[in-house]
């Protein structure tokens, strides 16, 4: 993409898709893009249904609020992973359902699931996983901040999925490919998985 009008809306479509596709319900969830210095995110409390270009926010890196409505509790979650992982351009974080089931029962140690199909392997290599904190807290964005070192994929026990990419198209890819992944796991229980 050569132009800011074109990663806005390809950010305002995956939003859309997202709701459509039931990855996320009410006003839960939320996406943002890096343009250089600068976030566009979405707005807090609105419905990912109805994200346009112009309905998203405009911050720095550092919190402020530079055009548009209030901005979505999570921005200190994006932020820190814009600061700590310089290669990527997009954050998607959503409530898919069977992601939400394998990160509860998920113990804790390793990946919160293993592969079933080779292009879940293939495109998520390691997914992470964070232990439960508040919605919105610094300690939920240190949490992912740090997992992001490792990660593109992270299960937030409790919670949802984030994952990062170079686009909104990318990362929103890697949360259909963990989702289809987790309703294997919680239909399969591990039986078939990939050695």
């Amino acid at each position: 993409m050569n132009n800011a009008a074109d990663i806005l809306a390809e950010l305002a479509e995956c939003c859309r898709l997202a709701y459509a596709q039931g990855l996320v319900g009410g006003t839960g969830g939320n996406m943002s893009v890096r343009i250089g210095e600068e976030v566009y995110i979405t707005a807090t409390g609105c419905r990912l249904g109805d994200v346009l270009p112009e309905t998203l926010s405009r911050v720095s890196m550092d919190g402020t609020l530079l055009e548009g409505a209030q901005p979505s509790k999570e921005l200190i979650l994006h932020a820190g992973i814009y600061r700590v992982r310089p290669d990527v351009k997009a954050v998607v974080h959503l409530h898919p359902v069977n992601s939400i089931v394998v990160s509860i029962l998920a113990s804790g140690k390793g990946e919160p699931m293993p592969a079933y199909t080779p292009g879940y392997r293939m495109k998520i290599p390691f997914c992470g996983m964070s232990q439960f904190f508040i919605p919105g807290s610094a300690e939920l964005a240190n949490a992912l901040a740090e997992a992001a070192l490792r990660a593109d994929v992270i299960l937030m026990k409790n919670h949802g999925i984030t994952a990062m990419a170079h686009s909104p198209k990318a990362a929103l890819s890697l949360v259909e490919e963990a989702e289809q992944n987790a309703q294997l796991h919680v239909i399969l229980k591990g039986q078939g998985a990939l050695p």
